[in-house]
């Protein structure tokens, strides 16, 4: 996904139209459908003002992650998206992936305590 179908995602999400958000935002609408229609891109700054303000995180906002926001300092964007693929799953394959992660915990624990002998 794009930064232009997440943020017409959660405009729809939140209730708002391109109006009302560009107003909130404090940007003019033909910048807000520059980014809808992906004419556009935001600084960085105005990336972090959006997501902020959707209460998602930058990385999901452009695609980077299927994490909407995970708490600061507790995951990298790679573990986050990690969980998204785990998220993504049916239950039978989730289960499949949390047996393949547990075996290979084993496997590099008893790695480390072969070295240490």
């Amino acid at each position: 996904m794009d930064l232009g179908t997440r943020l017409e995602g959660l405009l729809q999400e939140f209730g708002l139209n391109q109006t009302q958000a560009a107003k909130e935002l404090h940007i003019a609408k033909s910048t807000i459908n520059g980014y809808i229609k992906g004419r556009r891109q935001p600084s960085q700054e105005m990336l972090k003002s959006i997501a902020d303000y959707f209460h998602v995180s930058p990385d999901y906002l452009v695609g980077n992650t299927n994490i909407r926001k995970y708490p600061e300092g507790e995951l990298t964007v790679r573990e986050g998206n990690l969980v998204g693929i785990y998220r993504d799953l049916q239950t039978d394959n989730q289960n499949i992936l949390m047996k393949q992660a547990e075996a290979l915990r084993v496997l590099e624990m008893n790695q480390k305590n072969n070295r240490k002998k």
